[in-house]
């Protein structure tokens, strides 16, 4: 690393450290993560969703409860049911499979891992992206 950025981050370290407590600040936040992973642990275990689920007529009616909106904000996130009839998605996936198959995707994919240099390197495991 070069002197430049060395004394850079060495001033940054410095003018954090004055504006508050460090070692309190990383520690409230640890203690956060670890209630929050406890709390996934849990709707895991007794089968509730982690990501907030709301039907789709309840977004499209304004009807979506204070509460839903609350836990939406607090995962960042929120899977939206019933947004196309079930048929449709059918299709969809129906239409999807055969152009896998027809254009023998799964194979050339294979052929080519480790060119990809982003998605090849996910650790959650091999992404499916057509």
């Amino acid at each position: 690393m070069d002197e430049q950025l060395s004394h850079y981050i060495r001033e940054t370290k410095s003018r954090l450290r004055a504006q508050q407590d460090v070692k309190a600040a990383f520690s409230q936040v640890r203690d956060q993560i670890c209630a929050d992973v406890e709390t996934i642990v849990e709707n895991a275990d007794k089968g509730r969703p982690n990501i907030p689920e709301v039907d789709y007529s309840a977004v499209q009616s304004g009807s979506v409860s204070e509460q839903q909106r609350n836990a939406i904000k607090k995962a960042s996130a929120a899977i939206v049911r019933g947004v196309f009839p079930r048929t449709q998605a059918e299709d969809w996936n129906s239409e999807l499979g055969e152009y896998i198959e027809s254009n023998d995707y799964l194979t050339k994919a294979e052929e080519k891992a480790g060119i990809d240099k982003y998605f090849s390197a996910l650790k959650a495991g091999r992404p499916q992206i057509y």
